[in-house]
């Protein structure tokens, strides 16, 4: 079927027996619903990936257990806590000396962690050395007797203290005046005062 149509002084003539709009539509209707459908199936396809990231994160970070350790009152006086801390025990990669030198230097930065993985630590080892340290160290009078850590199954991975002060200048400023009594109180002892009197001073001075 063709169509006449004068233009300009011109005859032409449009052949529209060959073309099927109608077709042609459903070709770009079903065009269009198959980029759909590969966008739906690559957006599923990121989805997933994205779970699967979060599932690998939430993995690594459950290796790790978290444990609370506090002294309780009948504990606070146990002679175990006063005693040195040992220097024979050798743990898994470094001897405890290494570990009280390197508590005490977290502790007096006030730090929020320490890193003691390199050690092994069980949960009763790191509290019976733990609270050793600080009744060895009476200018940690700002570190509370108790302790958050993390563990594995081979062994505590890291120390969270519990500060009671973390303003540096304050316990600086305490510390200094705490000094200045100990010397005070060390200038009135004298070389024929008996053991109790030495500790009376100290008590009451």
């Amino acid at each position: 079927m063709s169509r006449k149509i004068e233009f300009c002084g011109q005859i032409f003539l449009w052949n529209i027996t060959g073309y099927d709009y109608k077709k042609e539509r459903e070709s770009v209707e079903m065009k269009k619903k198959a980029m759909q459908e590969i966008r739906k199936k690559i957006f599923i396809m990121l989805c997933f990936a994205f779970l699967c990231t979060v599932g690998i994160s939430v993995h690594v970070q459950a290796d790790s257990d978290i444990g609370v350790t506090e002294l309780s009152e009948d504990e606070r006086y146990n002679p175990e806590y006063y005693k040195p801390i040992s220097r024979r025990a050798k743990t898994r990669m470094a001897s405890m000396d290494s570990f009280e030198n390197k508590v005490v230097t977290a502790l007096q930065k006030l730090e929020k962690k320490i890193d003691i993985s390199e050690y092994g630590l069980s949960e009763k080892e790191l509290k019976t050395a733990y609270f050793q340290i600080l009744n060895d160290h009476p200018e940690f009078f700002y570190v509370e007797t108790k302790y958050s850590y993390s563990y594995n199954d081979k062994g505590i991975v890291s120390i969270t203290p519990v500060y009671s002060m973390e303003d540096e200048q304050q316990i600086h400023e305490i510390q200094g005046k705490m000094d200045a009594a100990v010397n005070e109180a060390i200038s009135c002892i004298s070389d024929d005062m008996e053991d109790y009197e030495k500790a009376w001073l100290f008590m009451t001075g």
